[in-house]
């Protein structure tokens, strides 16, 4: 095991922490309401993510060993979303989920925080080398969310192509081909963009701070079935994950290390906003999001301890 890389990681989930402590406080205090989250989190989701992500892949030069790197990725994310998907159906059949909750479960049970959590955390922790491999891992889920996601909400079997035309996707793509091509951008575009995306981390963690700030306590500690939600989420699929990545592709250990710890975000934050738009449980939707976000507080040095270790 790698101490200091241990101790870096459980440093940088303490610097996370306080960075949600703000936001936190701003909403207890009635210092910003939900219209200003609304506004903080489009600004994130349109143009600081999205920045990040060109300049991690525009500030890398592309190797042999980095496209192997990004095909490896992508077959086991690939590999994982399936896994994940079995395990949701396994779940609702096993604890005869309702037909009102079942797209819900399934959704919050497969589709993780890549984008919102997952990716600055990958950022802080393990540079732009280990974002490439984490944006493979937000491409999967993107078009999980945008297929899947879409056929588990709506129930009509149809998919949401055109939902995938979104920035954070659209990042990822043009980012890949500024990686592939190797193209140089001008100063004067690149700089604003490398400003833009070192704002993505605060802002992030500033906004979960806040959204944690809206909840009523009592109701979300109360309901059971999102602790269970929140354990396949948290802790059974990263572990899953991690047993077959250790002992089948042990050869691997950066890369597997940064996709273990992908699989183990909490619930994808467009849960409860799917829910609404197909008119589903909203309240249950951010129950479980809102409580794995919660408990990943815990969980999530534990698994960055584990990618030292894998």
């Amino acid at each position: 095991m790698d101490l200091t890389g241990v101790t870096t990681s459980i440093s940088s989930v303490f610097v996370f922490v306080l960075l949600v402590l703000p936001g936190f406080f701003a909403v207890r205090r009635k210092i910003i309401s939900s219209i200003h989250i609304d506004g903080f989190s489009t600004l994130l989701v349109n143009f600081l993510w999205p920045a990040m992500v060109i300049d991690a892949m525009t500030s890398s030069t592309l190797t042999q060993e980095i496209l192997n790197t990004v095909l490896y990725s992508l077959a086991i994310c690939l590999g994982g979303y399936f896994i994940a998907v079995i395990v949701s159906y396994i779940f609702v059949r096993i604890f005869k989920i309702s037909p009102a909750l079942e797209g819900i479960s399934k959704f919050s049970i497969i589709l993780n925080n890549t984008g919102f959590i997952g990716m600055p955390l990958v950022n802080a922790v393990f540079g732009a080398e280990g974002l490439i491999i984490a944006s493979m891992a937000e491409i999967v889920c993107d078009c999980v969310i945008f297929t899947l996601g879409t056929l588990f909400m709506n129930g009509k079997g149809k998919l949401d192509i055109k939902s995938m035309l979104n920035p954070g996707f659209l990042s990822v793509i043009v980012g890949l081909i500024l990686l592939f091509t190797q193209l140089p951008l001008p100063n004067i575009i690149s700089s604003p963009i490398s400003i833009l995306g070192n704002a993505t981390t605060p802002v992030a963690m500033f906004i979960i701070g806040a959204q944690l700030g809206e909840l009523k306590i009592k109701k979300l500690i109360c309901a059971k079935l999102p602790y269970v939600l929140t354990f396949i989420r948290l802790i059974l699929i990263p572990a899953i994950v991690f047993l077959m990545l250790h002992f089948l592709f042990p050869n691997n250990s950066f890369a597997n290390g940064i996709l273990v710890i992908m699989f183990a975000m909490p619930s994808a934050s467009c849960t409860a906003i799917f829910a609404r738009q197909y008119n589903k449980d909203y309240g249950f939707a951010t129950n479980c999001v809102m409580l794995s976000t919660v408990l990943s507080v815990f969980t999530l040095p534990l698994w960055l301890i584990s990618a030292q270790i894998i």
